[in-house]
């Protein structure tokens, strides 16, 4: 990853909370007040800078849980066939950790700080956010990929400091329309297609490339799928507390995981 320095992570954060205290009121802020005021930070740090190799560092971003997850298990392996060489950062709710972080495409699996009620509240998530933001901005995200839904995940996706940002066009009447139509600058037209297919199209549309597979994956541990086979023997005599025990070692690695949330 290219080196940053700790100066131009405050300069961005320092703009970030100093933009939020002089608002009046933080959950009407305008958007285009907010991106206008930064994008001459990120400039001034350096974050809107080309480097020679355009996909250097990849973010890919997914805000929900593991059934959702799967569907973008098929762009994540495309992605890393373009891209070989390039760092890539998977951004994940914790709902999906135990099947991301064996995931054998990208570099490094981090997590959302999702711990606050509404997603779509700015009054809400931009703090935690904030803090987010400093972990992503030692990374100069040159591209990200927003498989999301919610607008604190646009929010996130434009504080890291990425350069470009690809997401899905929502309808107008979505209530995170006006977040991702700011905080984006590449716009995927809104589909009608399975959403698997849909985010196949990132890849098609954007990056000009043919799909070489479509299909999609799921990644386990040996405990997961040793546990898998016997619960498909018919090897527990109480199928229900053998699911439940094994949900709770699944809870105790994510509060081991824990250090790895930003």
């Amino acid at each position: 990853m290219n080196d940053v320095k700790q100066a131009d992570i405050e300069l961005v954060t320092n703009a970030l909370t100093d933009f939020f205290n002089n608002a009046s009121q933080v959950k009407n802020f305008n958007l285009t007040e907010l991106t206008n005021f930064m994008e001459k930070i990120f400039k001034q740090a350096g974050y809107r800078e080309l480097p020679e190799d355009l996909q250097n560092n990849i973010l890919i971003m997914h805000d929900y849980a593991v059934g959702d997850f799967i569907l973008i298990t098929g762009v994540i392996r495309e992605i890393r066939r373009l891209y070989p060489y390039a760092h890539i950062t998977l951004m994940i709710h914790p709902k999906t950790l135990s099947m991301a972080e064996c995931c054998p495409y990208v570099d490094e699996v981090i997590l959302y700080a999702a711990d606050y009620k509404d997603r779509n509240n700015i009054a809400q998530f931009y703090l935690p956010a904030v803090k987010s933001a400093r972990e992503l901005l030692k990374r100069r995200i040159d591209v990200c990929f927003a498989f999301t839904n919610y607008a604190d995940s646009a929010f996130l996706m434009y504080i890291s400091g990425a350069k470009t940002r690809i997401v899905r066009q929502f309808p107008k009447s979505s209530d995170v329309y006006e977040s991702y139509a700011h905080f984006s600058n590449i716009v995927i037209p809104l589909s009608f297609v399975h959403n698997a297919d849909c985010f196949m199209f990132f890849v098609e549309c954007i990056l000009h490339a043919r799909v070489f597979n479509r299909e999609l994956e799921a990644w386990f541990t040996p405990y997961d799928i040793t546990v898998a086979k016997k619960f498909l023997a018919g090897e527990y005599d109480n199928k229900p507390a053998s699911v439940l025990s094994h949900m709770s070692k699944n809870i105790d690695k994510l509060n081991r995981m824990a250090t790895r949330a930003i």
